[in-house]
């Protein structure tokens, strides 16, 4: 049906049955947790591989890697590029990520709770 509307036949059903299948397929997609979401730049990490990687780490087993941070706050008052990388854990272990970049002038922001199972899957 999708492919008469493609194609150039735009009748109504034909524009039903593609938003249908659109909302199914989002539907379907946003309850499989084995599958890497698709605008997440991260990977599900756990505690220890998040700190491992140099995350800045928060969650139920505690704090790790906070020199980060606070490199990104001292880089932020001389005004010098940086950014910084850091996981939340959930209690139930999944985790949300936030990045911060700062270019010398401004900082970027962006949520990531893409692998949070119970979190609305926002990036922004």
């Amino acid at each position: 049906m999708c492919v008469d509307f493609i194609g150039g036949n735009k009748n109504e059903e034909n524009i039903c049955a593609c938003y249908f299948i659109c909302i199914a397929i989002a539907g379907v997609l946003q309850f499989c947790p084995n599958n890497k979401p698709i605008d997440s730049l991260h990977s599900k990490l756990s505690f220890e591989k998040a700190q491992r990687q140099g995350y800045v780490v928060v969650g139920p087993p505690g704090l790790a890697n906070m020199d980060k941070l606070e490199k990104f706050y001292e880089d932020y008052l001389n005004k010098t590029s940086s950014s910084v990388a850091l996981a939340r854990y959930t209690d139930e272990g999944d985790p949300i990520f936030v990045d911060l970049e700062f270019n010398g002038e401004e900082i970027l922001y962006t949520y990531d709770n893409s692998w949070d199972g119970f979190g609305d899957r926002i990036k922004e």
